[in-house]
């Protein structure tokens, strides 16, 4: 009497010849290659905001300027001391108009 003895026969770890190109079925290397795309991409994203942001300062004499036109004080000079972080006023100021009609009697 003979018994058929089970053979396992391990897969192979080699591409078939006729393929070309990585095993798309492959879900965890896709899922690897995703993931490193994706943190590549993040990397250059941050590395790119975070070096447009350093390279401009706050315009400060600029947005003081704007604030001095919009409050009707153009006679004001807006000086910028940045080695010090002052920034130095010097002009003429006119009367501020009153809100409250000034009662006649």
């Amino acid at each position: 009497m003979t018994s058929a003895v089970p053979v396992s026969i391990p897969p192979s770890t080699t591409a078939h010849p006729d393929t070309i190109g990585p095993d798309l079925c492959d879900v965890n290397a896709f899922a690897e290659g995703t993931m490193r795309l994706t943190q590549i991409v993040v990397i250059v994203t941050t590395t790119a905001c975070v070096g447009y942001g350093c390279q401009r300062g706050p315009d400060t004499k600029g947005d003081v300027r704007k604030a001095l036109d919009q409050a009707n004080m153009p006679r004001v000079e807006v000086r910028v001391d940045t080695d010090e972080h002052i920034v130095h006023l010097q002009g003429v100021v006119g009367p501020m108009p009153s809100s409250a009609p000034r009662d006649a009697c």
